[in-house]
């Protein structure tokens, strides 16, 4: 299971408080409109549309794997509405607030800050997040993680990092975009 999906599907649940059945949840996480939580003021499509290229049936079966693992509770046979328990609550925290051990490392150049375990350990999570795969190409070899931005160097958000093959990096850096190599 992907932990980013994962972690979107618990903060969604959470969003909705058991306004949501499976299907709405789906729904809501593939980018499409939902009457009923719009009545309620939920713009949805803002926050997660970003999942509308992941098959319905894979954001399925994380909703299934929350709540085979006590993380999601499906209310009733009648009204099967989705609420995030205690334990899906944690891992939202967990997931969420940083860890007291990323503070920055003492380093004085970029490439020592690259050799650092700091760093390793930032880019272990990074590659693992992407599935060991480019962004672009979807090619496992030769994969590097790039800075969207140095801004928090040391203390760096996921979104600050991005998984490149080598191929798709360096065309990065000569055409200044992203985009397929192919």
């Amino acid at each position: 299971m992907k932990e980013d999906i994962l972690l979107t599907v618990l903060l969604c649940a959470e969003k909705t408080d058991g306004q949501a059945n499976r299907r709405d949840l789906i729904k809501i996480l593939a980018g499409q409109p939902s009457k009923k939580l719009l009545k309620n003021s939920f713009d949805h499509l803002n926050e997660y549309g970003y999942l509308s290229n992941i098959e319905k049936k894979t954001i399925l079966e994380h909703i299934d794997y929350l709540v085979e693992r006590g993380c999601l509770s499906v209310s009733s046979l009648f009204f099967p509405a989705i609420y995030l328990t205690e334990l899906g609550r944690n891992r939202i925290n967990k997931a969420t607030k940083p860890e007291k051990t990323q503070q920055k490392p003492p380093v004085f150049s970029y490439q020592e800050y690259l050799k650092s375990p700091h760093w390793k350990e930032i880019r272990k999570r990074a590659l693992d997040r992407a599935g060991h795969h480019c962004f672009v190409c979807r090619n496992t070899k030769n994969l590097n993680v790039h800075h969207n931005s140095y801004e928090r160097l040391g203390k760096e958000l996921d979104t600050d990092l991005i998984v490149l093959c080598e191929k798709c990096h360096n065309l990065f850096y000569k055409e200044g975009k992203l985009s397929d190599p192919e």
